[in-house]
């Protein structure tokens, strides 16, 4: 049993948060960034994602922020391709999340499998040309 609150999770290489075989986690109030890095993350598995909720059960996955981001210079591959990729969940709860233009391709990938779930209120997107997602960069002099 877990609760994860309040957390900054920054340029993962690979999804920013995964939860396989996972029971009774609350994961709130958190901000995912530049997550999944498609070059570090493994071809086989959905993992250029912000998160990834695979064969769990009592999980609860709310009002989190989820950004669009690339590396720290302002260049490189933007990142997720995906937001939430959600399969085989029994009474899991994805409430509340946000994510305006914060993917490539997809903000929420349903693989089936969800029985007594509760997936509702995530307000996300794709972003439909990252040469105009404005990301302010520090200067540092």
């Amino acid at each position: 049993h877990y609760c994860i609150n309040a957390n900054y999770f920054d340029r993962s290489g690979t999804a920013g948060v995964i939860f396989e075989k996972a029971r009774f986690i609350t994961f709130t109030g958190n901000q995912l960034y530049r997550s999944g890095k498609p070059e570090w993350a493994r071809p086989d598995r959905p993992y250029s994602a912000h998160a990834v909720l695979r064969n769990c059960s009592g999980v609860t996955f709310s009002s989190n922020s989820l950004v669009l981001g690339r590396d720290d210079d302002g260049k490189g591959v933007w990142s997720p391709k995906t937001g939430l990729v959600l399969e085989n969940l029994t009474g899991c709860a994805v409430i509340g999340n946000s994510g305006h233009a914060s993917v490539t391709e997809r903000f929420l990938d349903d693989r089936g499998g969800l029985v007594d779930c509760v997936i509702r209120d995530n307000a996300g997107s794709a972003v439909k040309d990252p040469s105009q997602v404005v990301i302010p960069i520090p200067e540092y002099n």
